[in-house]
């Protein structure tokens, strides 16, 4: 099964990404970056242009597995 979901981000409030029901297998998620010339960064509650886990750059995709 596909689910899919489009986020608009903000440039000052962090936005988060989450899975709303229960998977029973292995799930990849995958953010994608489609602006031009801004980054998404990804982190925490406080994530912000200097505090990130992962950077994503402008056209580019974030792949991770999970269980």
């Amino acid at each position: 099964m596909i689910r899919h979901q489009i986020k608009a981000l903000s440039t000052t409030t962090p936005t988060e990404l989450t899975i709303e029901d229960n998977v029973n297998s292995v799930c990849t998620l995958v953010v994608q970056n489609v602006d031009s010339a801004e980054y998404i960064y990804i982190g925490n509650s406080s994530v912000s242009s200097s505090d990130y886990g992962f950077m994503i750059y402008p056209s580019q995709a974030f792949t991770v597995e999970l269980r």
